[in-house]
């Protein structure tokens, strides 16, 4: 059960960064989220693991969520 859990939440996971990826510029994703600090050397994609981290929660700390909690 918990490795079809896991399977499931990488799969929405990767589904989320394409539609950030594809759909939002840079400057967008920053000025979009509240409460969120960025270096200005991040990169798009940085900026994009960031923010996933903080919808889907970490599997470490174990507040993992299966749907993210948009912050965008």
């Amino acid at each position: 059960m918990a490795e079809e859990y896991k399977k499931r939440r990488q799969k929405n996971i990767r589904n989320r960064r394409k539609f950030l990826y594809n759909n939002y510029t840079k400057k967008e994703l920053i000025t979009s989220t509240k409460h969120m600090i960025f270096n200005k050397s991040d990169t798009k994609k940085r900026i994009i693991n960031l923010i996933l981290k903080r919808e889907f929660g970490s599997l470490r700390m174990g507040n993992n969520r299966l749907n993210a909690k948009k912050i965008i």
